[in-house]
């Protein structure tokens, strides 16, 4: 762990959670069926709000509200959404409005979208990861495409900075490597809980599918992350983290081979 942090670190327990689940975890309890209907595959930046249906294909397509669904780190329903060229990326939480969903966005850059949703059910506490497409307009020109991604691991946001070690990653099996947190003013991290893990981490092949989303763990007193890299690749991440009280999302690039 980068000496000077300023937290009180305890021990977390480290699971992939969505379509990319590591036998680390013990007992896959297996994965839901659900579908993500979007009201629309076209979205207006002026609209401001997306709105959609949970679909359980188990159950013949019912619509599935948030009643039916069960608290996964702290939110009944997550959705990351990320642009084709993986410069754009948010994570939000859907509210149910009484027969649909609805997510407010604050998009500003035309593209093509793709949006994740993770979340669990309450009966047989099944997880899923549903996931659809769609098209913003009314904004700043898209960015360029085929993804244009940097085999160092390593990124700044504002005065914090992550780095992962260990690149490249053996692909096709889990991979455990060390992050480390530090400040552009040399000044030491306080690292806080962000929806009750230190660390929040997404991966995603440039291809945009599937989605791998992890969480840090701590042994012999540093930080570490678990993924598998299905394939050999360079993908994009998004770490997510709160240093001094304010949420930090660092985008880093990774490589498996």
């Amino acid at each position: 762990m980068h000496q000077g942090y300023n937290q009180e670190v305890r021990v977390t327990s480290f699971c992939a959670f969505g379509l990319v689940l590591l036998a680390a975890c013990g007992t896959d309890p297996g994965q839901a069926n659900v579908a993500l209907a979007l009201g629309s595959s076209q979205f207006a930046i002026a609209d401001g709000t997306l709105s959609f249906e949970l679909l359980d294909q188990n159950q013949g397509g019912a619509p599935i509200g948030e009643s039916a669904l069960t608290l996964v780190h702290e939110k009944v329903l997550h959705a990351y959404i990320f642009d084709e060229s993986l410069q754009e990326f948010r994570h939000e939480h859907p509210t149910y409005a009484g027969t649909r969903w609805s997510l407010p966005l604050t998009l500003s850059v035309n593209g093509n979208y793709r949006i994740y949703l993770q979340g669990r059910l309450t009966a047989g506490q099944l997880d899923f990861t549903a996931t659809s497409t769609f098209v913003v307009s009314g904004g700043s020109t898209a960015h360029s495409t085929p993804p244009s991604l940097s085999s160092t691991p390593a990124a700044a946001d504002g005065i914090s900075q992550v780095s992962l070690g260990g690149s490249p990653y053996a692909a096709g099996s889990a991979v455990s490597f060390p992050i480390t947190f530090s400040r552009t003013d040399s000044s030491p991290p306080s690292l806080g809980l962000y929806l009750g893990e230190y660390i929040h981490a997404v991966f995603v092949p440039e291809s945009g599918t599937p989605l791998i989303h992890v969480h840090g763990m701590l042994s012999s007193g540093a930080l570490y992350v678990m993924a598998t890299f299905p394939t050999p690749g360079m993908y994009r991440g998004w770490i997510q983290f709160k240093d001094g009280g304010t949420l930090r999302t660092a985008a880093v690039a990774v490589q498996a081979q």
